[in-house]
């Protein structure tokens, strides 16, 4: 059982509200993970004696957050008290000796920026000008539950991946109950956000009153609109986001502040990004980049300073851009700020600055450069003294951009050196640590190299990892703990899937039907389990592709049935997921339910077309597959 220990400290007459939040907050959390061994405990003063509330004894306190606490969150509104000064200043000293616990400073706002009066006052110019330290403003608690999953995201079991969606907020895909992003300071200060959710707002109105009229031509008009605007909104969700992760991580890093991304990050929180800018000026880094260049007699220790200096207003920098959508510009002006840095990352081993370069190269589809520049930092990367472990999340990184550059670039030749490169990789880490999430990866790489071989038409190394990738997901899934389970089988679908359509290629229909059927079961599962969109897609999904299978080879009866219990399986889960989900999927199956007995039962395949016609009709502005079926419906 892995623990990880979490202390909340503010003054005991202040933000007792919040603290209790919190608690809730991780119990909550604590919940969901107990059962894959992690247990997430809180720590408040309230649940300490009472002798402690009164003064009397502060030992227990201080032992907790020095030698047991891994996370150290400090809360200050109207009072810094001298017991909660005494404690932050007790976790940085242990930090700054043993690199445990992590701190966290937060002020909560009053008119966002924290309290004028003395007391607050004299505790900022602690944590900044004495300690240095990296602090944070929030008019609601989520904006500390946000910072918490951030050092979380890292040490649970999973993806270690964190995203914000619409205001949800999801850990490994998984939507996290009791926080909205809406609420998180950085968020609900954002002028660009506000204003793209009045225009999504706006032009969906705009599309529902178009559609009642109608007038389909201007419903579609308004709906690629709006999805063009969401996509903007998604896009500068994850921006903010990334631009959290990144001062978390600094934080992390040294626990030192830079006075100059402080500032930036008080801007950035507001959605000032002209401001955020003004403060890391391209040219400055210029000279830095320039003067580190010409310095390289300094004693070691002030050069590495200065380097990592230039790397983190770098990248910080390059989130401004990131974030600032109105500038044209602003794709150029991030190119320019990493190739200032290139050469200080490669000299100082900055592989995220360097990944990120690569990464986005690879957005703007300059793929030759990206090469390039990956394959510099891989050689980086293969330095003798740096540890397997310290390597291995690095590389694999690196070489799924490195895949993925060279399949877009057209060159298969180097695709397949560096997704075989990977596999032995990830074959090594699952063979050190044999966990069921470590098998999942290598599998995934089978993947890739099944799908890889199939578009190369090299049928049998494609059948060989078509193979392992179903055995690997098999093994995987019958080992996790659930939740997961649910996650992996859907892997292990999808995989049996592919695998049945590989064989019905190459003329092994009852191979292609043990393997589609297979698909089929399992799917079941997570789709009956879960009732998540997702699922009930894949689910229609899989059932077409047996369908047609019995379909090619004259199984009338057998796709008859199939498709009759699926729809009645849609139908029902369309209880829970609502019209939304169920309707194209609905739309899909009639229409192929009417292909059936189009020569057979010609009344019956006209009434199965003229019901999927009034359902795909109803989602033709938003749903691909209901367009699709609509224009086919009107081609016949």
């Amino acid at each position: 059982m892995k623990t990880i220990r979490i202390f909340i400290g503010s003054s005991i007459t202040d933000l007792e509200l919040e603290r209790f939040k919190l608690m809730s907050f991780i119990q909550g959390l604590n919940n969901k993970y107990h059962e894959r061994g992690v247990f997430i405990e809180g720590y408040i003063c309230e649940e300490t004696p009472n002798t402690m509330r009164l003064g009397g004894s502060q030992e227990q306190h201080n032992d907790y957050i020095s030698n047991e606490s891994d996370l150290t969150v400090f809360m200050f509104f109207h009072k810094a008290g001298e017991f909660t000064l005494k404690e932050l200043q007790l976790a940085r000293e242990a930090f700054l000796r043993q690199g445990r616990p992590n701190v966290c400073v937060f002020f909560k706002a009053v008119n966002k920026a924290p309290d004028l009066n003395e007391d607050i006052q004299r505790a900022v110019r602690l944590v900044f000008e004495d300690y240095g330290h990296y602090y944070k403003v929030f008019e609601d608690v989520d904006t500390v539950k946000l910072e918490i999953l951030q050092f979380l995201a890292d040490l649970l079991p999973g993806k270690s991946e964190l995203l914000v969606k619409d205001g949800a907020v999801f850990v490994n895909g998984e939507a996290v109950e009791g926080i909205s992003a809406a609420n998180v300071f950085a968020y609900r200060n954002n002028p660009d956000l506000a204003r793209l959710k009045e225009k999504i707002d706006r032009l969906r109105e705009q599309e529902v009153q178009a559609a009642g009229q109608g007038n389909e031509s201007a419903a579609l008009r308004f709906s690629k609109l709006r999805d063009d605007l969401e996509k903007e909104y998604h896009d500068l969700e994850t921006g903010i986001l990334d631009m959290l992760l990144f001062f978390h991580r600094e934080n992390r890093k040294s626990g030192k502040s830079d006075p100059v991304l402080m500032e930036a990050l008080r801007y950035l929180e507001l959605g000032e990004i002209g401001m955020a800018k003004a403060l890391i000026p391209q040219e400055e880094l210029d000279r830095l980049a320039e003067s580190l260049a010409g310095r390289r007699e300094l004693a070691e220790a002030a050069l590495r300073e200065d380097s990592e200096t230039l790397l983190a207003r770098t990248r910080a920098r390059v989130r401004t851009l990131e974030m600032d959508t109105g500038n044209p510009g602003r794709f150029e002006e991030i190119r320019h700020a990493y190739e200032n840095t290139y050469e200080t990352a490669r000299s100082a081993n900055g592989f995220s600055l360097l990944t990120d370069y690569v990464g986005f190269l690879y957005s703007r589809k300059d793929y030759a450069e990206a090469a390039r520049v990956a394959k510099a930092t891989d050689y980086l990367l293969m330095n003798p003294d740096l540890s397997f472990d310290d390597v291995y999340p690095r590389r694999d990184l690196l070489l799924d951009l490195m895949s993925m550059i060279y399949g877009c670039a057209g060159d298969p030749e180097n695709e397949e050196t560096v997704l075989l490169l990977n596999l032995e990789q990830r074959r090594l880490y699952f063979r050190k640590y044999p966990t069921p999430h470590n098998e999942y990866r290598v599998a995934e790489l089978n993947r890739m190299l099944a799908s890889f071989y199939l578009r190369q038409k090299r049928m049998e190394e494609a059948e060989q990892y078509h193979l392992e990738t179903v055995e690997g997901y098999r093994r995987a899934a019958k080992t996790v703990d659930d939740p997961y389970r649910d996650m992996y089988e859907n892997s292990l679908a999808i995989a049996c899937s592919n695998t049945g359509l590989m064989y019905d290629m190459i003329g092994k229909p009852e191979e292609a039907e043990r393997f589609l059927r297979e698909a089929l079961e399992v799917c079941r599962g997570p789709a009956e389990r879960r009732s998540s969109p997702s699922d009930v897609s894949d689910l229609v999904m899989i059932v077409l592709n047996l369908y047609g299978l019995y379909a090619d080879h004259g199984k009338t009866d057998a796709a008859e049935t199939l498709l009759r219990e699926a729809l009645e399986t849609v139908r029902r889960l369309g209880e829970k997921l609502g019209p939304d989900v169920c309707e194209p999927n609905e739309a899909s199956l009639l229409y192929n339910m009417s292909l059936l007995f189009r020569e057979s039962d010609p009344a019956r395949a006209a009434e199965c077309l003229r019901e999927a016609a009034v359902l795909a009709g109803r989602r033709r502005g938003t749903d691909s597959t209901c367009a699709w079926i609509c224009e086919q419906i009107e081609k016949a």
